[in-house]
């Protein structure tokens, strides 16, 4: 399931109460493509926005944006993705045994084919869906924003 246009596009506008935002539409058709691209559903970008807009002033930058859906996507990896999976029990991870070179029995973990299809599935959809542009004579405030100075960003540590 990926995140509604509609919907990513009334959480980019939320970006405007930020200072350093783009001066151009397709610099915000460019954030808005990239939140579509990298939230797994509206939960996921709202939390992205959610999150930026708390730990900054100034509005993110594509690359800020795929950072933050990064770590909140991780963050999610501890729901369970589907409870009936009788393998993993919704967790997303598998146990494995196997024999090391001295033919002891070892222990590990790896993702569960329940998690791969999910994420194959997941990555296969937006693919597929065509990048929107916001059209300049769409009635959107977005058309009306001013220019501004560029923003650096402080990494953190």
């Amino acid at each position: 399931m990926n995140a509604d246009r509609d919907f990513c596009l009334d959480q980019v506008k939320r970006l405007d109460a930020l200072t350093h935002k783009p001066s151009t539409v397709p610099g915000w058709t460019e954030l808005l493509n990239t939140l579509r691209a990298s939230a797994h559903d509206n939960v996921h970008a709202k939390r992205i926005i959610d999150e930026w807009i708390e730990e900054n002033t100034c509005c993110p930058t594509p690359r800020d944006i795929r950072d933050v859906a990064l770590r909140t996507r991780q963050q999610s990896w501890t729901q369970p993705l589907s409870p009936a999976c009788p393998v993993c029990s919704g967790i997303g991870w598998k146990v494995m045994v196997r024999r090391d070179r001295e033919g002891n029995q070892v222990e590990g973990v790896t993702r569960c084919d329940c998690a791969r299809k999910r994420e194959a599935t997941q990555q296969a959809a937006r693919s597929q869906q065509p990048q929107d542009e916001l059209a300049l004579d769409h009635p959107s405030p977005l058309k009306n924003w001013s220019a501004t100075v560029p923003c650096v960003h402080a990494s953190k540590g």
